[in-house]
């Protein structure tokens, strides 16, 4: 028999990992910018660089 609390629990697991997927998404797209925003700036310093010659 599936009652209300069964639901719930389910409810709860579901939501928790669908929590922790979000979570490892939001860490992954920012180390990506974070990256994204180095390499600019190397880029940047080398232009400069290279400009300055």
């Amino acid at each position: 028999m599936y009652t209300d609390s069964n639901l719930d629990d389910d409810l709860k697991e579901t939501y928790k990992e669908k929590l922790k997927e979000d979570s490892e998404m939001f860490t992954l797209k920012l180390s990506k910018l974070k990256r994204k925003d180095e390499i600019i700036r190397y880029v940047l310093a080398k232009r400069e660089l290279s400009s300055n010659r």
